[in-house]
Parts: structure tokens; sequence; C-alpha cells
């Protein structure tokens, strides 16, 4: 996600990507395969992110970032019961 900044034009979305960059970098490293699918989902999305940022889309960014963001907490909830 860090390496899509150069991407955002915007400052907010600049901000966002910043923000989800850190809550990605400390996210919980484990995994179990009950959290597969929440996995491939955020893989997803974060590739989808990507592509909209190159090909200049970045109005659908802003809301992906936060779809990423609430899908990562939720994972990282359930990570938190799994252990």
């Amino acid at each position: 996600v860090a390496a899509l900044l150069p991407y955002a034009q915007d400052a907010g979305l600049q901000k966002d990507l910043k923000s989800l960059a850190e809550e990605l970098r400390y996210s919980d490293p484990v995994s179990h395969e009950a959290l597969a699918q929440m996995e491939n989902y955020l893989i997803n999305q974060i590739a989808y992110l990507g592509a909209c940022l190159r090909e200049g889309r970045s109005q659908e960014a802003t809301p992906l970032c936060n779809d990423i963001r609430n899908a990562l907490k939720e994972r990282n909830a359930k990570c938190k019961i799994l252990k």
C-alpha cells in the first residue's frame, strides 16, 4: 500500500493510504485457515486499490481504503479469537 502513495494526487487520499499502510504493517501476523477467505478478500481489494490508483481512478480509492480498513479490523478481531 505504501508503494501506491506516488499515484495518489490528493493529500487526503495520501493520508488515507499512509494510515492504511501503518494498519497493515502492525496487523496481527498470525493467520488461521478460518481466515483464508477474509485474507483473500483483503488481497483482492488491495490489488483493486492499486489498479484504481495506477489508472487514475482516485475517486474510487477513498471508499476502498475505508473498506479495506474495516475488513482488516474484522480480520484482526477474528484472529484474536482464534488464537
